[in-house]
């Protein structure tokens, strides 16, 4: 599966891509492929963990913006 197979088969879940085996501890969006589309990058291994909850955006002068509800979590090891 490609990342943006992953994006459109998982609408409303906050995904994290990952360079490195998820059984690795790091830290999210480091050691990605480079020189390539990341849309294009293959799905190695990904884990789902459904908690759905509510986030809220606030600007600046902590005005509310916008509230989201997030499905869950996608951790995702890409290459």
């Amino acid at each position: 599966m490609k990342v943006r197979d992953l994006y459109k088969n998982y609408k409303g879940y906050s995904i994290m891509l990952f360079g490195e085996p998820l059984s690795i501890e790091s830290i999210p969006f480091t050691h990605l492929p480079k020189n390539k589309d990341i849309d294009d990058c293959e799905v190695i291994d990904y884990k789902v963990t459904n908690k759905e909850h509510d986030t809220q955006s606030f600007d600046l002068n902590l005005k509310h913006k916008e509230s989201n509800n997030i499905k869950g979590y996608i951790k995702a090891y890409i290459e």
